[in-house]
């Protein structure tokens, strides 16, 4: 799957290598469907992303390049934003390439 970014994304170096950071906002999240359409956004995961927890979980592993992921306002926010913070760390375990940042 091909990853693109949106325009809020940042690139920066990091011991010669570089890294994109793209924030994720978890405030105005209510429901599953909304976490889902703001990681396709973010993520530019498009039109074949699965929409779900086991979806997302491959796309971060399958990641090729350095992609640091922060992720704010998400532990007030029930359990399907928990849920998708800890597939985001449990990827990054997997992967090299993903660092996540839980503020």
């Amino acid at each position: 799957m091909k990853i693109s970014f949106d325009n809020k994304t940042r690139t920066f170096s990091a011991l010669g290598r570089s890294v994109r950071e793209v924030d994720i906002d978890f405030t105005n999240i209510s429901s599953e469907d909304d976490i889902h359409n703001l990681l396709q956004a973010k993520l530019g995961l498009g039109a074949n992303y699965g929409r779900n927890f086991d979806a997302l979980y491959d796309v971060l592993t399958s990641i090729p390049h350095d992609l640091r992921i922060v992720v704010t306002n998400w532990n007030h926010k029930g359990e399907h934003v928990r849920k998708a913070v800890r597939v985001m760390q449990d990827a990054q375990e997997a992967n090299g390439h993903l660092d996540v940042r839980v503020n």
